[in-house]
């Protein structure tokens, strides 16, 4: 063989080989080689609905959409917190329309979290229960003895607030949710919320209802708690009621008739805890309903509060006339927190002499200390100056001073304000 042809030859196997070998690293390292993250993953579908039950006996599934999402695999951590988030939202809402409050019924809260739970075993939720029930014929079941029902129901959203959204924010003539969330007709209410870890995951019941006979009384548009003891109340019984009772004992200890009102300003009973408004009404043929109640929780982080009506006492004394002005002067001490009872004591000291009378050294929340100025100087003109310092163990801001003075003047020259009167 030409020996020019043959390192030609030679030459083209050694390239062909360097190809393979190349080709067969490239192979090793892209098996071996980390897969890239896909900076755009395909989101799992997740289907979100929901359903309505009119009084009137209507009903239907106003909307069944797939929307992307993450997996929803994660467990709350309290179904009572999206309950109560639910409740707060529904009032919230009819609050901007003007509308009373609903309170919370335990018989309709069974009711609605059966149904939530009994939709999690269905392949499409619905109104009709697994068992064949109605709406109204489970809040039967569950001991409400209704006049009026309804029923809202939604599933697939993560959260309470977007299934709220999506009752709430329909537009007529499709906005059977939102009817129900906003008539005026129901009195009380129960929500139910339940999840699982198949399916649609969250499921939502609203179940809402009118007793003729009962008219309630809802604290706080239904909060869980307050810090102050300063309510607002809304009690049932408008175009009925010509009179009500109020009390925070179940026996009306202390409570008398007063003309009927829908919205109240109420002060709670002191102290922490969970607290109980009874109410009860009568119309003029002297009818009575009720009592009712309702209860929220009083969380206030500062109990015990010390405060004076008084930051300063002065005494003014005419050296000419002898008068001392005004010749004592009332201080209430008293427990602006919530606590019931703020036991004090009462200490004078002055910077000369021995003038400062007061009384009494000790007291309790809402006690009235008097004070008096008596046997000071009064040859010389000049301010005698004291202090009383008022201390409640218990109260965080305590001790509070009381600066006292005493005016000594040669003359005092009393000013007269003009009184104005205006007839309407």
């Amino acid at each position: 063989m030409d020996r020019r042809v043959w390192r030609k030859n030679v030459t083209l196997a050694l390239a062909l080989l360097g190809i393979l070998i190349l080709g067969a690293m490239l192979m090793y390292g892209h098996a071996n080689a980390s897969p890239l993250a896909d900076p755009t993953p395909t989101p799992t579908p997740m289907h979100y609905g929901g359903g309505f039950f009119l009084p009137d006996g209507r009903s239907g599934t106003v909307q069944w959409a797939e929307r992307g999402g993450p997996p929803q695999d994660v467990r709350i951590a309290s179904a009572e917190d999206y309950e109560q988030t639910i409740v707060e939202l529904t009032n919230q809402r009819r609050a901007e329309h003007g509308l009373p409050p609903l309170k919370v019924c335990s018989l309709l809260t069974t009711a609605a979290r059966g149904h939530s739970q009994d939709m999690s075993t269905m392949d499409s939720p619905w109104h009709t229960g697994s068992d064949g029930s109605t709406p109204c014929q489970r809040m039967e079941a569950a001991g409400y003895d209704y006049d009026y029902c309804g029923e809202n129901i939604a599933w697939g959203f993560i959260s309470p607030e977007a299934a709220m959204d999506f009752w709430y924010n329909e537009t007529p003539p499709n906005d059977w949710h939102r009817r129900n969330l906003l008539n005026p007709d129901y009195r009380e209410f129960g929500v139910g919320y339940y999840y699982s870890t198949e399916r649609f995951h969250h499921y939502y019941t609203q179940d809402f209802g009118r007793r003729d006979d009962v008219y309630p009384v809802v604290i706080e548009r239904e909060a869980v708690e307050t810090s102050s003891r300063q309510v607002n109340l809304y009690v049932y019984g408008t175009g009925w009621a010509n009179e009500m009772m109020l009390s925070n004992s179940a026996g009306f200890s202390g409570a008398s008739w007063e003309p009927f009102t829908a919205e109240k300003q109420w002060t709670l009973s002191c102290d922490n805890g969970t607290k109980t408004v009874y109410a009860k009404i009568r119309n003029a043929t002297s009818t009575v309903r009720g009592p009712v109640s309702d209860t929220i929780t009083l969380a206030a982080s500062d109990p015990y509060h010390l405060a004076v009506s008084n930051s300063e006492a002065t005494f003014l004394y005419g050296q000419d006339t002898g008068q001392l002005i005004p010749p004592e002067l009332r201080i209430t001490i008293s427990n602006t927190g919530v606590g019931c009872s703020l036991p004090w004591q009462a200490e004078g000291t002055v910077k000369s002499g021995d003038w400062l009378v007061y009384s009494p050294l000790l007291g309790d929340s809402g006690a009235i200390l008097t004070v008096q100025a008596s046997g000071f100087d009064t040859t010389t003109a000049g301010i005698h100056h004291g202090i009383i310092t008022i201390t409640a163990p218990t109260a965080p801001n305590s001790p509070l001073t009381i600066p006292v003075q005493v005016v000594v003047a040669e003359h005092i020259y009393p000013a007269f304000l003009p009184l104005i009167t205006r007839n309407y």
